[in-house]
């Protein structure tokens, strides 16, 4: 909360070298001496040596009449702030992505149905494998296939949604308490797209030590098109700030695990199998059921899997995803097996402990080449 926040800059603070500069840049220069100079709202200008760039990205919004009249009146953008203002009511979910599918497991946990609207044909989503399998089996979940949405409907809310299917042409109004866009994100780069150097969505190009075009200039975070979580902007930021003291550290974006705090949990590192045979490896894959491992029976009745993903010829960890009991504690595991380039072989010489979570990544690493101990090997 606001006390920790506090506390932190407190701490930042503390350093003579950090100050904190209350207001909004106006624009960015770049002098000849090298320097930068920036120029602020309230604040005046600055003279600086080296710039980061964290821009962040903004909801994408698509234009729907009544999507931004009713915004924060029953049109939301991010289920982890908004979605207690829907407890026991029915809302609505547009997208099919990872956020999409996965934010709407989560906001069943207040909402008592969330339908979730969805452009493609009965079956396709465009999310990774456990949240489809996820969604699909959670009792709340509708689903309202090769449908978009119209209109949004309301007086001082949000009360009723127009839903067209793309198929049969045809519009359905329904009543609702809200509805949840999930449709992209855009970066917010604009201050800066005369600058430095941006690809085709306005995502500012780094290469691995986030260096821009542009010396002295670094870009990390949301705004530079990688993977859009905290972890990932911290880290980089780390990367950033000790290569612009001459240091040489460089991002690794396959040790960057993805979590998502459902029950179960999930959480993944690494290649998915369909990016492997995207990128034309020859794999196999390796499965240990987590109604195998006695600690997980305990804790959720052994709900949940760990999934392997291997390089065929050379035992190499390309890839490791797990669904179940503190997934996202587990996957540290995973990461740097992949960062140090482990083979299944280096894993399955490490002891884990008994009785563990753990000791099911040991077992999925073994499953991938037929040596589990605690499931029948295929």
């Amino acid at each position: 909360g606001s006390g920790l926040m506090e506390k932190f800059r407190a701490h930042a603070q503390s350093y003579a070298t950090n100050q904190f500069k209350r207001t909004t840049v106006t624009e960015i220069l770049k002098e000849e001496d090298g320097n930068f100079l920036v120029r602020t709202k309230r604040r005046g200008d600055f003279e600086d040596r080296c710039i980061f760039l964290d821009m962040g990205t903004k909801p994408r919004i698509l234009g729907i009449p009544g999507e931004v009249e009713f915004a924060g009146h029953g049109v939301a953008y991010c289920a982890t702030c908004d979605a207690e203002f829907f407890k026991g009511k029915e809302i609505y979910v547009l997208g099919a992505g990872d956020q999409a599918i996965e934010e709407a497991d989560y906001l069943t946990d207040f909402a008592t149905k969330v339908s979730i609207i969805v452009l493609h044909e009965e079956g396709h989503l465009d999310c990774n494998e456990v949240a489809a399998k996820t969604a699909y089996e959670n009792p709340k979940i509708e689903f309202i296939w090769n449908s978009t949405l119209q209109e949004i409907k309301g007086k001082d809310k949000v009360e009723s949604l127009v839903i067209k299917n793309v198929v049969t042409g045809a519009s359905t109004e329904v009543q609702t308490d809200g509805i949840f866009f999930f449709v992209g994100m855009i970066p917010q780069t604009d201050l800066v797209k005369d600058l430095v150097e941006c690809d085709a969505k306005g995502y500012i190009k780094t290469n691995e030590k986030k260096e821009t075009n542009v010396p002295g200039l670094y870009a990390i975070g949301d705004c530079t098109g990688s993977t859009m979580l905290a972890h990932v902007a911290s880290a980089q930021g780390e990367i950033a700030a000790e290569n612009a003291m001459n240091g040489k550290r460089s991002y690794d974006e396959s040790t960057c695990p993805s979590c998502v705090y459902t029950s179960p949990e999930f959480a993944g590192v690494g290649l998915t199998e369909a990016k492997a045979a995207q990128m034309g490896y020859k794999y196999k894959i390796g499965k240990f059921p987590l109604k195998a491992n006695g600690k997980a029976l305990i804790m959720n009745n052994g709900e949940g899997v760990v999934k392997f993903v291997v390089e065929e010829e050379s035992d190499k960890i390309l890839g490791v995803h797990i669904l179940g009991s503190r997934a996202t504690d587990l996957i540290g595991e995973a990461a740097i097996a992949i960062g140090m380039g482990a083979s299944i072989e280096d894993l399955a010489n490490v002891i884990h402990a008994h009785p563990t979570l753990s000791e099911a990544i040991r077992e999925g690493a073994l499953s991938s080449i037929h040596l589990a101990i605690h499931i029948p090997n295929k």
